[in-house]
């Protein structure tokens, strides 16, 4: 399993007000309460201005702080206690939708024990999904623009470098993280028409060991031999090095074993410019609730 991919997950487009918020409110959570989903534990009420805050408790050990803000124009609704878990706006001219302006993995944001890769990412999501059904009823949609990464350190160069997780799930799925995860779609028509066009892309495409040996070897690549190494590795299958390996062998070695972050970041440029993938991340996903 690639575990590397779940250690940090992000949507970078946060918003100022995700950060200035905590200037001005800073909650804290209730006590856990096990026959309650979450627990209000201070409300603050002003002329223009309504906050309260309190506590989500999710499956196993998971309890996240959060905090709404309802103003004049839009509800605010934020996960984190000090830092950036999840940020989700309600507007006061739709209310059947909720549109997520941040969400970003950290170990800090379950308040019981460090929040675990991977399945604690998912539990944090659907837990505030869960919240936003039980609590905002109108609400029929959730959308958000994806631009979400991982971030992996490499042992070829030594450094901590991002990937592009709708890329990285196309490889291994078919789909984007989110539409793979959680169910999402994507929104528009002119989207969804790209996406189909890069799975009949990818489907029809052959990697070349030598073809791919040749990038790899060349500009600053060369100075990297261990690339060589996890290259033969990939390529290797049931004791025989291949010459071509098609969607299901990458698909498969992508699900089944690890690799190098910066090998990885080349198999996917690689595969993005060879394969004529089109550029689909900041592409807008939407749930139906």
């Amino acid at each position: 399993m690639f575990k590397s991919s779940y250690r940090d997950i992000y949507i970078n487009n946060f918003r100022p007000d995700f950060t200035d918020y905590h200037r001005y409110f800073n909650l804290i959570g209730g006590k856990n309460k096990k026959k309650k989903t979450y627990k209000n534990n201070i409300e603050i009420r002003g002329r223009k201005r309504s906050l309260k805050g309190g506590v989500i408790y999710g499956k196993g050990k998971y309890r996240f702080d959060f905090k709404v803000d309802v103003n004049e124009d839009k509800t605010r609704i934020f996960i984190g206690n000090k830092i950036n878990c999840f940020l989700g706006s309600i507007m006061i001219e739709d209310k059947t939708k909720l549109i997520i302006q941040g969400f970003a993995f950290n170990k800090y944001c379950n308040l019981e024990k460090n929040l675990d890769p991977g399945r604690g990412t998912k539990i944090m999501f659907n837990t505030i999904i869960d919240f936003i059904k039980d609590n905002y009823q109108k609400i029929k949609t959730v959308e958000f623009s994806d631009n979400a990464i991982t971030y992996c350190y490499s042992e070829i160069i030594k450094e901590r470098i991002s990937l592009q997780l709708y890329y990285l799930y196309l490889l291994k799925y078919g789909k984007g993280y989110y539409m793979q995860n959680f169910g999402f779609t994507i929104s528009y028509n002119d989207d969804i028409i790209l996406h189909k066009d890069n799975i009949k892309n990818y489907l029809k495409f052959v990697l070349k060991y030598e073809d791919f040996k040749k990038y790899l070897t060349s500009g600053a690549n060369k100075k990297y031999e261990k690339l060589i190494d996890e290259l033969r590795r990939f390529f290797t299958i049931n004791g025989e090095l291949k010459q071509e390996l098609h969607f299901k062998d990458i698909s498969r070695n992508l699900k089944q074993n690890k690799y190098d972050c910066y090998f990885l970041r080349q198999l996917i440029i690689y595969i993005i410019r060879n394969a004529d993938l089109y550029n689909l991340t900041y592409n807008t996903y939407h749930l139906s609730i």
